[in-house]
């Protein structure tokens, strides 16, 4: 549904007048013909100009005489080498021409012609992707944080903290759980490819990207100076592999993994970037050579041997002269190319015909539908670190397609940990077998935790093609913890006022506590306090299993939780509100019911004591002088009875 609105705006922008022979041809084709071409037109995504295209297919030949120039990052230098030497060897009589002369003097010769890809170590800043230039990824290097071997600090750090850490708003140990020592970051040059890379992760462009007072910064980009930097307050990021097994540093885990772990969380991307719409056939040859698996496993090899040498290199001695590159270095394995593609002639009218006829259908098809109807939707929430849940409502617009078309209907679970879904390939993907009529919503289980993933609904059809009709936005899944679940604490607040809301007991005199102390009926609850959640990123979904449990799950950051604890927030709640027919801003609820929840929790069931109700979900801290600090709200959903839900 989403492909298919993109369509709409441009076929809207695109449209032209057809001669009218050629619309009496495609009158007389046979209906099948003509559905068979709308369909293939909907099932794949639209590309933006700046997008980077979701493949480039393995090139079956290359002609004789194609030369692709590249320049850029010498962390790129390594990478570049091994896939000249194994292009070149495929495909006889290319010519790969490769230089090191830095990103930003590379990017500036991509803008004038003057080459044909760029090799960066960082990624692309907005101002560069509004020019056109598109980045494709072809690998990663792992970003270690990295402390002296004597630093007073053990523990963990997330990203958040690091961040933080960065920007000089923590300055002691103390504050992310160690020992009370002082921090001083240690930093390399703004022009630096790995430092660049942090702008990857949304905590560190939400602040201006400084450092605090408490930064030194190295002149050359060497791990070697950071290292020499360090002493026993510092701390300092590099490339993994040249810190690894190093006795002069000590790797920091990061969310409790160290870079030798997959789920390490910390990278810096390296990307061929090529000026926009589409790159040459040239390049499109490169590209897709350099992303088959065979390569992969080539440029991951020559990676690792770059950034472990890369230290030894920038502190030898300059040679006198330059010996060639040994031609053994890396041993690729000739690619298998792929099988030439055919169509009928008439599959040549496509770029004069697809465009107009599908408006002309999908106009049809948008006369049909209710104003009132909602598309499709899939929202999944983690439950812990091995289970996930997925809620979906389907459209009656995507319930005939699949009637029409399908032939099994599925749920697809994609691990897209620090990628982009929209061109990038998913790390893995589960599939999940459902029946639309009968359910709507399914717990998914987890193979690896502390990794991000979103979820999409489909089915595939008669040509056995992958049909999308919903997609989740994606969520991290938290890593296993030993940490027990409290027991739920309740308080049920009905018949609240503007003045005053009283607790009424959840069983016979029953005591519930909230705000910090035992409260019974009669008691005063604390009051809402506004804040201003908006300047983080912290947010909460409510999702009705059925009618008589809900599911909340929340993403927090420290950040948020140090602020409102500074302003007195003392007991981590989530409140649950029955909101039906009224405006939450400005009106009380009919009904609330406080659970009280551990700083470790993510989720929680909440049961529902009365459906086909309204409700939205609240977390926040309770005060000691009863006031209400929110860190996010949700949106209010309907919780139907069991008779309304069979009914749909």
């Amino acid at each position: 549904m989403v492909n298919l609105k993109k369509n709409m705006v441009n076929l809207k922008k695109k449209t032209s007048v057809i001669p009218l022979a050629v619309l009496l041809t495609l009158a007389a084709a046979p209906k099948f013909q003509l559905q068979q071409l709308l369909e293939a037109s909907i099932t794949q995504p639209a590309l933006a100009q700046t997008a980077a295209p979701s493949s480039f297919p393995m090139p079956e030949t290359v002609a004789k005489g194609t030369k692709v120039a590249i320049d850029g990052s010498s962390s790129m230098e390594t990478i570049n080498e091994a896939l000249k030497r194994s292009f070149e060897k495929q495909f006889p009589g290319t010519d790969i021409r490769i230089a090191s002369e830095g990103t930003d003097a590379a990017l500036q010769a991509l803008r004038e012609g003057k080459i044909d890809l760029v090799a960066i170590g960082r990624p692309l800043t907005a101002a560069e992707k509004a020019e056109g230039l598109v980045a494709v990824p072809i690998s990663r290097n792992k970003i270690a944080i990295i402390v002296g071997p004597d630093s007073p600090f053990n523990g963990s750090l997330t990203i958040e903290q690091f961040a933080r850490i960065f920007r000089g708003e923590i300055t002691d140990w103390s504050q992310v759980g160690g020992a009370k020592g002082p921090v001083r970051l240690v930093d390399r040059p703004e022009s630096s490819d790995t430092r660049q890379a942090f702008l990857n992760y949304p905590v560190f462009p939400k602040a201006p990207f400084e450092t605090g007072v408490n930064a030194v910064q190295v002149a050359e980009d060497k791990t070697s100076a950071v290292i020499e930097k360090l002493g026993t307050d510092g701390v300092g990021y590099a490339i993994a592999d040249q810190v690894i097994d190093q006795p002069e540093v000590r790797v920091v885990q990061m969310h409790k993994t160290l870079p030798t772990d997959p789920r390490y969380p910390f990278s810096q991307p390296l990307s061929y970037v090529y000026k926009g719409p589409s790159p040459n056939p040239g390049v499109q040859a490169f590209l897709g050579y350099a992303l088959t698996p065979e390569s992969q496993r080539v440029v991951e090899q020559a990676r690792s041997e770059a950034a472990k040498t890369s230290e030894e290199a920038a502190t030898a001695p300059e040679p006198t002269g330059v010996a060639p590159a040994p031609e053994t270095a890396v041993v690729l394995p000739a690619p298998v190319a792929a099988k030439p593609s055919w169509a009928p002639l008439w599959w040549l009218l496509l770029p004069l015909l697809g465009l107009p006829l599908l408006l002309w259908w999908a106009l049809g098809r948008g006369a049909r539908r209710s104003p009132t109807e909602r598309p499709s939707r899939i929202i999944l929430t983690p439950r812990n670190c091995r289970d996930a849940y997925a809620y979906w409502e389907l459209s009656e617009d995507d319930k005939k397609k699949y009637q029409k078309y399908g032939k099994k209907q599925a749920l697809r679970l994609y691990d897209v940990t620090d990628i982009n879904l929209d061109y990038q390939q998913p790390h893995s993907v589960q599939r999940f077998e459902c029946d639309y009529q009968q359910q709507r919503d399914m717990h998914l289980p987890i193979e690896v935790d502390n990794r991000d993933y979103l979820v999409e609904l489909g089915f595939i059809n008669s040509k056995d093609e992958w049909v999308s009709l919903a997609r989740s936005e994606h969520v991290r899944v938290p890593q296993c913890s030993p940490v027990a679940t409290p027991p739920i604490t309740e308080t049920v607040v009905k018949g609240m006022t503007p003045a005053m809301s009283r607790v009424t007991a959840a069983g016979a005199a029953a005591a519930t506590v909230a705000a910090g102390r035992t409260m019974v009926a009669g008691d005063r609850v604390a009051t809402p306090e506004p804040v201003h959640e908006t300047r983080y990123d912290s947010r909460i979904i409510l999702t009705p299993r059925n009618s008589a449990d809900a599911y909340a799950y929340w993403e927090v950051s420290d950040e948020h939780k140090t602020d409102l604890q500074r302003q007195g927030g003392q007991n981590l709640m989530l409140r649950l509100y029955d909101v039906t027919d009224i405006n939450s801003d400005y009106q009380e609820p009919h009904a609330m019911y406080e659970f009280e929840c551990d700083e470790l929790d993510n989720d929680r069931h909440l049961p529902i004591r009365s459906s086909d109700r309204d409700y939205l979900v609240e977390l926040g801290y309770t005060t000691a002088d009863g006031r209400w600090l929110r860190l996010a709200r949700s949106n209010s959903v309907r919780v139907a009875s069991e008779k309304t839900r069979s009914s749909l």
